[in-house]
Formats: structure tokens, sequence, C-alpha cells
């Protein structure tokens, strides 16, 4: 599938851009300057306009977030953590946290910041090599931020951290070279409880170098990472984030077939996946984004596009969520903020997506139970052969009454769903087959008429 790609670039003076991050519906993008965070409103690819500067950081910007529900930006720096309360337009904007070694946050450097997807609670990770979980409260009328934990499994800084938009699943990375799983309560709203569940290290085939970012499939149990090394891998769990098995190693070949793949030859700094698509993008010192879309089979994936718009490292990519934007930003002081070339071109990528849609929640479910590997194998090899079987046969609506429990976790007490009594695939059209070949009831072996005897 060919994917164009149109690009404007903003020029911030002379001053790295190392974050990115757009609001959840208005099309707005937030920046990261040096010391400073811009705010800029866009229409289709005429210029985008500066709308607002935030001053309150007085050293580097490392990560910008947005809340994916509440008006609130926040970021990580070297002299700690802010949290803006937005207006609906983002023209104004007010600092109502500031978190720093003072007063109870972080000892040394905020490297990255990640919102839950639905409550008011914040992680970031630092220099100091611990992860902190907080939660924004109310007081009468000023806001505050209650640390709920720190984490210091890791054994060097925290580089990236980023939550699970449907799963009770965190996810970060380190410069240790090893990134963690941290499962923790459905019900976030009273009480949060962590526990890690999964570590990605060199002997579950993890990176040889320093974990610079992750992100998590907006509905399935997989996860993608960029390292130090020049590669980016896919990591596939249970619901819960244990056993965690690498799908693939996007470097050299496509998932271990012959064909080549257009690798990143240099540090991938971040890796992004769509908020509702399929896709994903990296972004890497060797100053390319690059687009990719999973496999049919969820093994590996296939590089679309590769957009090469700026003369430095490429040090953030992060997409819209509801408009076909994406954004990068690197060490030659501008943002390039790219558009498919068409809604049609947006349309196709969504029907790619449908057509995964059937598979992502059965694949979803299965690898809850089995080695992920040949459940994926298996499941993709006999379903994808017709798509429209999924509509014909009869535990349809079973497997949706499933997806839907799955899909929205934070409904139910336990986030492990059981095994369907289901009988697979192959059985069932095995079954299905027989049934349409019996057109007429066969002859009752009583009523059946013997042979003439031969004299």
């Amino acid at each position: 599938m060919n994917v164009n790609v149109s690009c404007v670039t903003i020029k911030t003076g002379n001053d790295s851009v190392l974050s990115v991050d757009f609001h959840p519906r208005a099309p707005i993008l937030a920046l990261a300057c040096f010391s400073n965070i811009d705010l800029y409103t866009f229409s289709n690819l005429s210029a985008p306009v500066r709308i607002n500067r935030l001053t309150n950081c007085k050293r580097t910007v490392n990560s910008v977030a947005f809340h994916s529900s509440m008006p609130f930006l926040a970021a990580g720096s070297n002299d700690g953590i802010f949290v803006w309360l937005l207006s609906p337009d983002c023209s104004t904007a007010t600092c109502v946290i500031s978190l720093n070694k003072m007063n109870g946050g972080h000892n040394d450097a905020v490297k990255c910041v990640a919102f839950h997807p639905t409550q008011l609670i914040l992680a970031s990770g630092s220099k100091d090599q611990t992860v902190k979980l907080w939660r924004l409260v109310q007081n009468d009328v000023d806001w505050g931020a209650e640390c709920l934990t720190t984490l210091s499994d890791h054994k060097s800084y925290v580089l990236s951290v980023t939550f699970h938009p449907t799963l009770p699943l965190m996810a970060t990375g380190s410069d240790d070279t090893t990134a963690k799983l941290w499962h923790f309560n459905s019900d976030v709203s009273s009480e949060l409880k962590l526990s890690c569940v999964s570590t990605i290290d060199r002997k579950t085939e993890g990176h040889r170098e320093p974990v610079l970012s992750l992100s998590f499939h907006s509905k399935l149990p997989i996860l993608a990472t960029g390292s130090s090394d020049a590669t980016v891998k896919l990591w596939s769990f249970k619901p819960n984030g244990s056993h965690i098995t690498c799908l693939s190693t996007l470097d050299k070949t496509n998932g271990g077939h012959s064909v080549p793949l257009f690798k990143h030859s240099a540090n991938v700094n971040s890796v992004v996946f769509h908020p509702t698509e399929s896709i994903f993008a990296t972004a890497s010192d060797d100053n390319t984004v690059k687009l990719w879309a999973l496999n049919m089979d969820f093994l590996s994936a296939k590089c679309l596009t590769t957009v090469s718009n700026h003369r430095s490292g490429v040090m953030c990519v992060a997409f819209h969520r509801e408009y076909p934007f994406f954004a990068s930003g690197s060490n030659d002081n501008t943002v390039s903020l790219c558009e498919c070339s068409s809604l049609t071109q947006r349309r196709q990528l969504h029907k790619t997506s449908t057509a995964l849609g059937a598979m992502t929640s059965l694949l979803s479910k299965r690898l809850a139970g089995s080695n992920s590997r040949s459940i994926v194998s298996n499941v993709t090899s006999n379903a994808m052969k017709n798509m429209p079987w999924y509509q014909a046969y009869p535990f349809h609506k079973d497997v949706e009454r499933r997806i839907e429990s799955l899909s929205n976790p934070m409904k139910s007490n336990s986030i492990i769903v059981p095994p369907v009594n289901i009988l697979t695939i192959k059985q069932k059209e095995a079954k299905l087959i027989k049934s349409a070949k019996q057109k007429t009831p066969k002859t009752s072996p009583k009523t059946r008429k013997s042979p003439p005897k031969t004299p």
C-alpha cells in the first residue's frame, strides 16, 4: 500500500524539539523547545499558528503529554514536573502543579511523562532511576499532586513510560537496556496497586542498548519498543502483562522473511502506535520517520513509507487521534507537520485496520491462554483466507460478547478472560462443509436393503 505524505515545516529558532504531542480532539500541537512549550493550531496544511507559549520551565523540557479527556497538559523537564490547566482553545493555560526535589518530586531530571487513559493519574520517569505515579487532586480551588507510589526496579535512567489504552498495564523503558510491564488493579479511582509482571531483557530477546521509547497497540496486547541499537521490536503478552514474547525484530529482514526492510540505521528515539489504527511510526537519529503497518499475521510489520524532511536526528513523533496528521520534532530545530495526501488514503488505512478488526479481538483472547507465536500462526492461517467467515460462524455473538469484556477491562473485576468453550476454527469449517454436503438424510441402517445373495 502506497502512502503519500505532505508536510509543512515549523521553525523553532535555535532550539531542538525533544517532544511533541497532539490535543486529543482539537487541531492543536504541543512541542517542547528547550525550556519553552509552544502550542500551535493548524487547519489542513495551511501555515500553523502559534497560540500560546508556556514559560514556567527554566531548564530543558524532555517530554510533553496531553490528557486524553481532561483539559490538562503535563511536562517533564530537567527542573521537575509541571501541569497546566488549559482553556478549551488552549489560548490560556494556568500552571497548577509544579513538582521538584524540594517538594517531594524526583531527585534528578524528569525524562518522560504520561497520563493514565481515563483517570487523573500521571506517571513520570527520571534520571534518579525511579518511576513515580501521581494523582491530581483539587483542594477547594487549588490543584495538587499526591504521590501514589515510587518504583525503583530499574538500574539506570528511566527514559520512557506509557499506559495501555484499554488494559490495566503500564510499560517503562530504561537506560539499563530493559523494559518492564506493570499490572495495576482495574479500579484505580480509590487505590492503586502495581506489580512488575514482565521484564524485557537479553534473556527474552530484548535490546542490547538502552530502550529509548515504547508504545502499546490501542487494543491488542502488543508492545513496540525502540532502542539505541537501531532496532524496533514487537512483543505480545497476556492481557495481565505476563508471559511476554518477542514477535519480531524490525531490522534487516521482514520478520525473518527474505524481503528487505528499509530499516533504521541509528538510534530509534521514538515509537508510537496510532490511537485507532494498526499502524505505528518510528523516529530515528538517521534523520527519518517511518510509517509501519502490522502484517495480517501480527507477527511483524511492513514499512509503508519513509519521510526524510529533517536534516538532523528526529527525536520524537506523534499521531493525532481524529485528524490524519502526524508530527515529528528534530535536532535541526524544526517540526514537520504531515498529512496523508487525501482523505481517500486515510480511508485506505482505515480499511486495512477494519480488515484486521475481527482478528484483533480474537488474537487478544487467544493470546491470553496459549503460546502467542503458535496461536497467531494457527488462527491467521485459517481465518484470514476469507474474512466473511467471521460473520457466518454461529459463535459470532459469543465472540463479540467476550471481545467487549476484554476491550473494556475497567468494567470487570478480573482482567483475565477464561477460555471460550467452542470448537477450533478448523473444526468449525469442517462441520459447516459437512452439513452443506448433507442435503438429504442418510438411509437408516435398519431400512437399508441387503444385496442379493449369489447362488
